[in-house]
């Protein structure tokens, strides 16, 4: 079963299968003109019949090798997207979880993640509409919450709870 693949892969797909119909219908049309010839082979037309059944065999192996390997990587594809989404969906309940424990505003968690993200204090602002003040207080009302003097301690501290660093432990 031939399964989502694109169309550049579906064309040398079917090259590869036509290449292996062609050398193998011109070996077995060479067998079947030399026994109605009679004729014997000569060592030059064996050699020739060994290559196309020889390139045939070959492109066949290939072709099966290379749906082999695309269905593979497909499926480790489906596998690595399933974990970015598990991963996305537990990064997104540890944001929800800490913003509950810290009891931030919607204002606040909103700001929170444009924090987490790399905005500027000024481009918070312009971006909520509201003045630059009043994101800087809240801001460090975020900070004050969460118990951290940073915006890279925050960030900091919410990366040491999604990775397991203990591993790091031998480090220090």
């Amino acid at each position: 079963m031939i399964s989502k693949f694109n169309i550049g892969q579906y064309i040398t797909i079917v090259l590869l299968i036509v290449s292996v119909v062609f050398f193998a219908t011109d070996a077995v049309l060479d067998v079947v003109e030399h026994i109605r010839a009679g004729d014997p082979y000569t060592i030059e037309a064996m050699i020739h019949l060994l290559f196309e059944i020889l390139a045939a065999g070959l492109l066949g192996y290939s072709t099966r090798t290379l749906i082999t390997n695309l269905r593979t990587t497909a499926a480790k594809a489906k596998s690595a997207e399933s974990q970015v989404e598990m991963y996305k969906a537990g990064a997104q309940n540890l944001l929800e979880s800490r913003f509950k424990d810290w009891a931030l505003t919607e204002a606040e968690q909103d700001i929170a993640l444009f924090v987490l993200k790399g905005l500027s204090n000024n481009d918070i602002a312009s971006l909520r509409g509201v003045a630059l003040g009043t994101t800087k207080n809240q801001i460090t009302a975020i900070l004050r919450k969460a118990g951290v003097s940073s915006r890279s301690e925050l960030l900091s501290l919410l990366i040491e709870e999604m990775f397991d660093f203990s591993s790091l432990e031998k480090y220090r």
